[in-house]
């Protein structure tokens, strides 16, 4: 090669002219360039322009004549073995030699050449590219497309991205809105029965079978200008074991539209075995006494010896606890107390089984769920009469399959499990359901299942009403309706307390009852003071007397002594016709 400083021959391999002593820099072939070329005779005055980017690694800068000038790009010292170069562009007007070619190459003019906006950092074992056809364009231009290719696909994962986070978040809230509002019956099912069947919880054996203590009950009511209010306290005592059941009853006040006492009443119900003994203290110092199962016959006789027996309380109460189911308990009460005290019954299990399989019945009948003013709603049709009887059915299918629940109620109705079964399944089938049309409707919080109301349609007086239970504080909210309008509007609360010898439990009903659209405007409170230890019952009946045999003297006798008894008795006189004798008639037949 030649020195480009003195233009004389020196080796190839020298780095210092042995003539003038300038550096020189070893020619090395390229090895990754796009474009390679060689130029052993630079013409003395070439310089490269000042915006000249493109990548020379192997061609250093060929100085000014009047100075030396350091090459401005990275000198490659390496050379390869066997090099392996891409073949040079070829344009008409420039003709670039191949390496290591011995021909005479043909210079470029770099003053024709515009490489503006030409990417250095290439990847160099990509395709060669026409660096002199417009000027670089082209290359810009692919880079650029490049980018915003790159760009786009960028934004295009973006927005995938937050769309796939967006699905899968309302999937999520979706699916849990879905589950807690149409997927969770069984759970507000299991809830609501629940909480209806709380008063439950504090139950156990030894209360149900033995328990005594005190209590107090005041009533207050005003329909119209009738005024009516009464406060009684006294004692209570069971042993169903021992088939004995004693209530005391001291009137303390009687007022209707005036006081009617002025001295306490007193009277004992009594229960032993399969008999009543009603004691009247004020008036006589013998029980009298009946069979249990004929308790309704004997007071329609007594009814019946009184002028428009309805004005009076005591009879309104009677007809109404009867009417609500007390005469068809009481046609069977003998076989009852028989059974309880002849085996050891566990009521508990015979509660939460019937709770189980209301829970079931419930969850087995047809219903559908809406939401509705961000409350959950279950509807359980009954718009036909075989619905209504499917859910009794269902009710005592589960009992039957609850082996401990259904074991206690047959010790409890006596006879054996077929019997009981056939007995029941009749009883439903002859149920008067066909009037009731409507649903049962549970109303719940929509995340935590909580009770809102529950209605259900019942038969009252031959009508078919519509009677919806809320909570309420400590207690419910109960209205019933006849044809959308209110029959009884009425809450329900309690509380109770513990102290060393007794568990006091206070309950409380106040509300509106309508009868012929009147209103009757009530209260009832009712105190129950239990002793911790049941105190055993002593009552003595040997000098009771046998109701069915009282002659019309005896009756007589005791309306007399009620005349005597104040305001009372003026009222009983108004009302009581007497008792004329019959023929044949006995006198007293006491036992």
């Amino acid at each position: 090669m030649k020195c480009i400083n003195c233009n004389q021959e020196i080796p190839d391999t020298s780095t210092t002219c042995p003539f003038c002593n300038n550096p020189v820099t070893p020619t090395v072939t390229p090895v990754e360039s796009a474009v390679t070329t060689d130029l052993p005779n630079t013409p003395d005055n070439y310089v490269l322009p000042k915006d000249q980017v493109v990548q020379t690694s192997n061609i250093p800068s060929p100085p000014s004549m009047d100075e030396e000038v350091t090459p401005s790009v990275p000198v490659r010292t390496e050379v390869p073995a066997e090099p392996n170069l891409p073949k040079p562009p070829q344009r008409e007007d420039v003709s670039i030699p191949s390496p290591n070619v011995a021909s005479e190459p043909t210079y470029i003019d770099p003053t024709t050449l515009n490489l503006d906006n030409v990417d250095l950092n290439a990847n160099p074992t990509a395709d060669s590219i026409d660096l002199t056809k417009s000027g670089g364009k082209i290359a810009s231009t692919i880079i650029h497309n490049k980018d915003e290719e790159e760009r786009k696909l960028k934004r295009k994962r973006t927005i995938i991205i937050v769309l796939f986070v967006i699905i899968l978040i309302g999937m999520g809230v979706g699916g849990f809105f879905y589950f807690t509002q149409f997927k969770s019956t069984d759970k507000r099912i299991d809830k609501v029965v629940d909480g209806l069947f709380s008063f439950t919880t504090s139950l156990n054996n030894s209360k149900i079978e033995n328990g005594s203590g005190n209590y107090n009950l005041t009533y207050t009511s005003s329909m119209n200008n009738e005024n009516l209010s009464f406060d009684i306290s006294g004692k209570y005592g069971y042993d169903l074991p021992n088939k004995k059941i004693d209530v005391i009853a001291n009137v303390k006040k009687y007022n209707h539209n005036g006081e009617l006492i002025d001295e306490e009443l007193s009277s004992e119900l009594y229960l032993e075995s399969k008999r009543a003994y009603v004691l009247l203290q004020n008036f006589d110092t013998k029980y009298f006494y009946t069979n249990i199962n004929n308790t309704k016959n004997v007071l329609d006789d007594i009814e019946s010896r009184f002028d428009k027996p309805e004005e009076l309380i005591v009879f309104k109460l009677l007809n109404t606890i009867y009417d609500g189911g007390l005469e068809e308990f009481s046609k069977d009460y003998d076989r009852y107390i028989d059974n309880i005290s002849q085996n050891d019954i566990n009521y508990m299990n015979i509660i939460n089984g019937l709770k189980k399989a209301v829970k079931e019945a419930l969850k087995n009948a047809p219903s559908t769920q809406t939401f509705e003013n961000n409350k959950n709603v279950i509807r359980i049709s009954l718009n036909k009469e075989d619905k209504v009887k499917a859910i009794y059915k269902s009710i005592l299918s589960s009992l039957k399959d609850n082996k401990n629940a259904y074991q206690e109620i047959v010790k409890l109705y006596g006879g054996n499990d077929s019997t009981f079964y056939d007995a029941m399944s009749d009883k439903i089938e002859k149920l008067n359901v066909a009037g009731i049309n409507g649903n049962i409707t549970i109303v719940t919080d929509p995340f935590k299942n909580n009770l809102i109301s529950i209605s259900l349609p019942i038969i009252r007086d031959n009508k078919v009403h519509l009677l919806t239970i809320s909570p309420k504080g400590s207690g419910y909210k109960i209205v019933l309706k006849l044809e959308n309008k209110e029959v009884l509007n009425v809450t329900y609360s309690k509380s109770s307390s513990k102290e060393s010898q007794t568990t006091t439990k206070k309950y409380n009903l106040k509300g509106i009852a309508y009868k012929n659209d009147i209103a009757n405007n009530f209260e009832l409170n009712l105190e129950m003071i239990q002793d911790i230890t049941p105190q055993k019952i002593d009552v003595i009946t040997r000098n009771s007397i046998d109701y069915q045999y009282l002659t019309a003297d005896d009756f007589n006798t005791i309306a007399g002594k009620i005349k005597e008894f104040g305001n009372l008795g003026v009222v009983f006189s108004s009302h009581y016709i007497g008792v004329q004798p019959q023929d044949g008639e006995t006198q007293d037949a006491g036992i």
